[in-house]
């Protein structure tokens, strides 16, 4: 049976077998008839979340749509997004992310890599000063973990939507900061 409607998304499922690795694919159709999955395979489809495609595909032993992903046709270009006068595309800070959930999960981890190797650098500078370690309690951890979360965000921020690189500020030691508080 013949499939035509707008992708909405293409779905990724990943695992691992004997063989090793593999991922999965599914074209997320929005029809007529509301939103239609069709699973296409190990290779992943030339279409685009926008594009109005048509495909083949046959219900399998499971009630499942399996695509024939030579018979994919994409029928229109999906709409390119506005831009700003700097060629960029704007994004509202209060709307989802365009990132999928996996990337962003590899990005947060890429972040943190970054933002501890940022933080070695600025202790073994001497940027960041670290509370004496006289005590089990001396709140070093705590300095630490709080650095490195900021670096982390900021670096995640700047990578997921785009931000201009800001400079992150220290707070101000006016001989009542206690870092630990």
């Amino acid at each position: 049976m013949e499939y035509t409607g707008t992708v909405v998304r293409v779905d990724e499922r990943t695992g691992t077998s004997h063989r090793g690795p593999w991922t999965m694919y599914t074209l997320v159709l929005n029809s007529s008839n509301g939103e239609t999955k069709i699973g296409v395979g190990f290779t992943a489809p030339r279409a685009s979340p926008g594009q109005v495609v048509s495909i083949s595909a046959d219900t399998n032993s499971k009630g499942y749509l399996d695509g024939d992903l030579n018979t994919l046709k994409v029928l229109s270009a999906a709409a390119a997004p506005a831009t700003t006068s700097a060629g960029q595309t704007p994004h509202d800070p209060g709307a989802p992310s365009p990132v999928d959930q996996r990337q962003k999960s590899i990005v947060s981890q890429s972040s943190y890599k970054t933002a501890a190797d940022v933080l070695a650098i600025a202790i073994t500078s001497g940027a960041i000063k670290l509370p004496s370690a006289k005590t089990a309690n001396s709140g070093q951890l705590d300095v630490l973990l709080s650095a490195l979360d900021e670096i982390a965000q900021h670096v995640y921020n700047c990578t997921i939507y785009g931000l201009e690189v800001q400079e992150i500020t220290a707070p101000t030691d006016e001989g009542d900061y206690d870092p630990t508080s």
